[in-house]
């Protein structure tokens, strides 16, 4: 979430399992001094295809949190 612009993606594959990841920075807002990323994670975990869409926010000591 750090580095990519919105819309980029970042894939990457576990080669002890063979799946595969990819997240993509999806709308990226900052209020209340809070720099906030919404994004979409795919995966093929044993042949199987997963999408998730969440939002994370990074705090104040720069590590970033999932909201709820």
């Amino acid at each position: 979430l750090e580095n990519k612009a919105d819309n980029q993606s970042l894939a990457w594959k576990n080669t002890k399992t063979q799946n595969q990841y990819e997240v993509t920075p999806i709308n990226t807002s900052q209020t209340n001094e809070n720099y906030c990323r919404e994004y979409l994670t795919k995966a093929l975990i044993n042949g199987k295809y997963y999408t998730q869409t969440a939002k994370a926010c990074r705090s104040y000591d720069g590590e970033w949190y999932n909201e709820s």
